[in-house]
């Protein structure tokens, strides 16, 4: 019976680490159940779009420390005469409240047309290289451009007032304060408190080692 329990605690620890760890928020400003107001966005187009080259970010401080896992975000795109690929999202740091160096690079396409079926837009997801660490406390920004010259898409407004900076490129340049910003949730997968995952060896020696200790306290 001990042999058995033994075994099955050394299992359960290697079940535990081999588990992926599960993503958390660090940061999300949407409404209740991820409502938005899909009535009205920030426009993101290429050079060729209607009012030109125009692209937007979302500054926001992170709550939750770990590496980069994924955003998500309501979206729209402008016609099915337009191209609805290349949507660019890129993680920054700050630099005293502009835009920063680009920490990471994600790609959404077949972005929904404004149609019948998708009138107020869609939520959209991009997952992340799982790489870039996120620092609770630290700010960033989300910016969100177009690779494809001709493509524009619409990055709908949260449906709560939770002001925040916004920078705007091209078209109204400038770093303007939204009183209701672009609705954003941002992803982490926390660490296991900065070491690295025990090798599956040493997982098997653990229950081991603990119950040779307590034999030898036993006998003495």
């Amino acid at each position: 019976m001990r042999t058995i329990c033994r075994v099955t605690t050394a299992a359960s620890l290697m079940l535990a680490a081999a588990s992926p760890a599960i993503a958390v928020p660090t940061f999300d400003n949407f409404g209740e159940a991820f409502s938005y107001d899909g009535t009205t966005g920030v426009l993101i187009s290429g050079t060729a779009g209607t009012f030109g080259h125009r692209s937007a970010a979302l500054q926001f401080t992170a709550t939750q420390s770990g590496k980069f896992s994924q955003v998500t975000l309501p979206l729209s795109a402008k016609d099915n005469g337009r191209p609805n690929d290349g949507l660019r999202l890129t993680l920054l740091d700050d630099d005293q409240d502009q835009p920063g160096t680009a920490l990471e690079s994600l790609l959404l396409d077949d972005i929904c047309y404004v149609d019948f079926e998708c009138e107020l837009g869609q939520l959209y997801s991009a997952a992340a290289a799982g790489t870039t660490d996120i620092v609770a406390g630290s700010t960033y920004w989300l910016l969100a451009s177009s690779d494809l010259e001709a493509a524009e898409f619409t990055w709908y407004l949260t449906s709560e007032v939770n002001p925040a900076l916004v920078a705007i490129f091209n078209g109204l340049t400038g770093v303007f304060v939204f009183d209701t910003p672009p609705a954003l949730l941002v992803s982490v997968t926390p660490g296991n408190g900065g070491g690295e995952l025990p090798e599956p060896g040493s997982l098997l020696l653990a229950p081991l080692v603990a119950w040779g200790i307590r034999r030898a306290k036993l006998q003495r």
